[in-house]
């Protein structure tokens, strides 16, 4: 199934705050929990709830130079 998979020319820092994400990669998926942090810079991604309550993350996306991309 299709879940927007993205990137941007972004560094991203997450925290999640409650409930749980899964974070969809090219070669995996990684379910974050309460606490978790992820910093990704540019790579091609996703997002899907497959937990019972609304998620919260905190972020800060910073702008960062164009990466080149296949």
């Amino acid at each position: 199934m299709f879940y927007g998979m993205h990137a941007a020319d972004t560094v991203d820092y997450l925290i999640m705050l409650s409930g749980e994400l899964t974070l969809l990669l090219d070669e995996c998926e990684v379910t974050l929990h309460p606490f978790d942090t992820v910093i990704q810079r540019g790579n091609h991604h996703g997002w899907v709830n497959r937990g019972t309550e609304t998620a919260l993350i905190a972020a800060a996306v910073i702008d960062a130079q164009p990466l080149k991309r296949r």
